[in-house]
């Protein structure tokens, strides 16, 4: 069986950073074949993921290539806001305002019981379950002091688990909301 820790160690920085671009661009397909939603965010989160848990030195990018990737995402979200969302939102103000606080307070008791009953810094379990851009949160983390790992396998882990649930509650028929619908990825049919 191959060993990744002793393939990566035969690599030096650049080598290694472009095995993780490659796999990374041909996850994206592989992963939509599987059937996972968002498989071109999925996929390479995966490979990114396998290689941080490979005990290598860790990759870091220029920190062009990290703004120029955050620039393109929100480019690309920003191309689904339009005037009738917004209208939209203007219209249901009230409960917009009260679903962002109540996934603020939400969020903010889980970290608290994590911080008090997993023995979580308090930085590192407030900024894992915050809501929010991941990229952001990590890049604060780092910051404030917090454990940057596993502030960024709480908001990647979360995240993988929205893109599946949602995936499935995006196939239930408008308007109804089915228990059956919500499955694991690797369950669909």
């Amino acid at each position: 069986m191959i060993n990744p820790k002793k393939v990566l160690a035969e690599f030096k920085g650049k080598e290694v950073k472009l095995i993780l671009l490659g796999l990374a661009i041909l996850a994206g397909p592989a992963v939509g074949a599987v059937g996972l939603p968002a498989a071109f965010l999925t996929g390479p989160l995966l490979v990114a993921a396998t290689f941080a848990i490979t005990n290598r030195p860790l990759i870091r990018f220029p920190l062009f290539v990290y703004r120029l990737a955050q620039s393109v995402i929100g480019v690309m979200l920003s191309f689904n806001i339009t005037v009738r969302s917004l209208q939209t939102i203007a219209g249901n103000w009230v409960p917009v305002v009260a679903l962002v606080l109540a996934m603020l307070v939400l969020t903010t008791m889980i970290g608290m019981g994590l911080r008090r009953f997993a023995n979580l810094e308090p930085g590192t379990a407030l900024l894992g379950t915050l809501p929010g851009g991941a990229a952001e949160m990590i890049a604060m983390s780092d910051s404030l002091g917090a454990d940057v790992r596993l502030v960024t396998v709480m908001q990647y882990g979360r995240l993988l688990a929205t893109i599946s649930v949602v995936g499935h509650l995006a196939n239930a028929p408008r308007g109804v909301v089915r228990m059956d619908c919500i499955r694991p990825f690797f369950l669909a049919t």
